[in-house]
């Protein structure tokens, strides 16, 4: 029980994770400490979860983003998220279709952006101030909202679509637990 709590937590922070991400052009630091923090409280309580497997994706998948950050392949914050969240894979099973899925989700996702570009901007500007608004009823100052046709692709959409595809199935399933 307390195991699938958290992972609908998960999926709720991937959520607002790639909707920050979309609005801003940034994933908070905040976000992947939460994913961080509540990996080994979920490794402790879901029957058969190979915490072994989740810290070696994770790890794998830091150092393996990192490089890509290294040489501007990837951004900062996308390499963290995407290492936080494969800590929940914890088979190679979940881990390749988590990682297939965001291939395609992150294709899928740039093509809609490339054809929809003066539309999507204009949303972008839209959930910006949106979340600015929840930014300051909760005492936080508005984020630092980034619009313009070079934009970068927002990757934690693609990222929080292939985990929360893994995770939504232990879910379905009844293995979370």
């Amino acid at each position: 029980m307390i195991a699938s709590g958290i992972l609908v937590f998960v999926i709720l922070v991937l959520l607002v994770a790639a909707l920050h991400d979309v609005a801003y052009a940034t994933i908070p630091n905040a976000l992947v400490l939460v994913l961080i923090a509540t990996f080994p409280v979920y490794a402790l309580t879901a029957t058969g979860f190979n915490w072994v497997n989740g810290l070696t994706f994770g790890g794998g998948t830091l150092v393996v983003t990192f490089i890509l950050f290294a040489v501007r392949a990837f951004g900062g914050g996308d390499a963290k998220l995407l290492a936080a969240s494969v800590l929940y894979c914890s088979t190679t099973q979940d881990f390749i279709a988590a990682l297939l899925v965001m291939a395609l989700a992150g294709g899928v996702f740039a093509l809609f952006i490339w054809m929809a570009r003066p539309w999507f901007l204009g949303l972008q500007l839209a959930m910006g101030a949106g979340f600015d608004r929840v930014r300051s009823a909760i005492g936080l100052g508005p984020g630092a909202r980034t619009a313009s046709a070079q934009r970068p692709v927002s990757y934690a959409v693609a990222i929080a679509a292939g985990v929360i595809l893994v995770l939504g199935r232990r879910l379905a399933l009844g293995t979370a637990a």
